[in-house]
C-alpha cells in the first residue's frame, strides 16, 4: 500500500496515494501510517509538506481495521446508519434486504466512531435522535435512544440496578420496525423491559453491562465483583456461560466487553486478555469486520461479521 502523508505544520493526515477519496486511508489510516513513518525515521518534519511512503510489514490494530469495516462497509450515508451486516443476507431477521438497528448496533457504532470519524459519528447520533423523537423511544439525557442495556457503555445507568430481562416472548425485549418505501430496508430497535431476573450472573455479557452501569455510579466494588464473576466463566478459549453451553460456540463480543470493563476499572491487564486479543484478531475478516462467534479452534465458520460485535471491538481499542 502506498500512502501519501501530509503535514500542515500542526497535524498529520494520510490518504491512499492511488485513491485520494479512500475513506479508510484519509480518516483511519493516519495513526498506523505515522507509526510507519516513525519506524523509517521520517517523523522529524517541522514544516508543512508531504511525504510518500510505502507501508510494508506493519501490524494494524484490530480495532483500526474494525473501524474501517464500519465506515466503508456497513455505514449508509443516505440513511446515516450502519446496517447490521454488509449486504442483503445474513441479518438476524432473515430479511431479504438490509436491516438497520437503532439499538444496539448504531448506538454502539456512534460511540465507537467518535475517535475515527467525528462527522460520521455525529451524523449517526443525529439520526438516532430523530428516530427517538418520531417514535417516542426512551432516551438518555443526551436525547439518544436507549435499550435499557447497551447505553451503559456510554456512561448511563441501567434501571433498577439490575440487568434487563432478555426473557421470552412474555417478558423479553420488544422491537419497533419500519419498512421504508419498498426499498428493501428495515429499521428496528431493541428495548428491554427493565425487569431483573435470577440467572443473569450466568451470562458473561449481562455481568459486563451491569459492571459498566455500576462504574457509572462510582460503585467500583460492585463493578469489580461483576468483572471477577465474568472472568470466572473464562475457560481458556472464551466465556463458557449459559449461552456458550447451549449453543456450542463462543460469542466474540463478550471478549470485547470484558476488555472494556477491565479498562473502565483501571485494572492491570490480566494474562487471559492476550489470548482474547489473539482470538479477536483471528475472528477478523479481510474487510475488518469481526465474526460473531467461534469455536475452541478459533474457527469462525458459520458465523458472520456484524456491526454490533465490530463496534464493541473498536471501543475496546485492541
Amino acid at each position: 500500500m502506498i500512502i501519501q502523508v501530509l503535514y500542515d505544520g500542526t497535524n498529520w493526515t494520510a490518504r491512499d496515494y492511488n485513491n485520494a477519496s479512500n475513506v479508510f486511508a484519509s480518516v483511519v489510516c493516519a495513526s498506523f501510517t505515522l507509526r510507519a513513518i516513525e519506524a523509517s525515521g521520517e517523523n522529524d518534519s517541522t514544516t508543512a509538506g508531504y511525504a510518500t511512503v510505502e507501508v510494508v510489514n506493519i501490524s494494524v490494530p484490530v480495532s483500526l481495521n474494525a473501524a474501517h469495516y464500519l465506515l466503508n462497509y456497513t455505514y449508509n450515508s443516505t440513511l446515516g446508519l450502519c446496517s447490521e451486516v454488509y449486504g442483503n443476507s445474513g441479518n438476524s431477521l432473515n430479511y431479504a434486504g438490509q436491516v438497520f438497528w437503532i439499538c444496539s448496533d448504531n448506538l454502539l457504532a456512534y460511540y465507537a466512531l467518535k475517535q475515527y470519524d467525528e462527522n460520521v459519528s455525529n451524523r449517526i447520533a443525529d439520526t438516532l435522535r430523530a428516530y427517538a423523537k418520531i417514535y417516542s423511544f426512551p432516551t438518555d439525557s443526551n436525547g439518544l435512544p436507549i435499550s435499557y442495556k447497551h447505553e451503559a457503555i456510554l456512561g448511563d445507568v441501567l434501571p433498577l440496578g439490575m440487568p434487563c430481562n432478555p426473557g421470552n416472548n412474555a417478558n423479553g425485549p420488544f422491537y419497533y420496525y419500519e419498512l421504508k418505501n419498498e426499498s428493501s430496508i428495515v429499521i428496528g430497535t431493541e428495548v428491554n423491559n427493565g425487569t431483573s431476573w435470577n440467572t443473569w450472573v450466568s451470562y458473561a455479557d449481562e455481568l459486563a453491562w451491569q459492571g459498566l452501569s455500576f462504574m457509572n455510579q462510582n460503585r467500583t466494588a460492585e463493578a469489580l465483583a461483576c468483572y471477577n464473576s465474568m472472568m470466572s466463566l473464562w475457560d481458556g478459549h472464551g466465556f463458557a456461560d449459559t449461552n456458550a453451553q447451549l449453543n456450542g460456540y463462543y460469542e466474540t463480543y463478550k471478549l470485547a466487553l470484558a476488555i472494556i470493563l477491565r479498562q473502565r476499572l483501571n485494572l492491570p491487564k490480566p494474562y487471559q486478555e492476550s489470548t482474547m486479543e489473539d482470538i479477536l484478531a483471528a475472528c477478523q475478516g479481510s474487510d475488518g469486520g469481526i465474526a460473531t462467534g467461534y469455536n475452541k479452534n478459533w474457527s469462525t465458520s458459520g458465523h458472520i461479521e456484524n456491526t454490533e460485535t465490530t463496534a464493541l471491538v473498536v471501543i475496546a481499542n485492541v
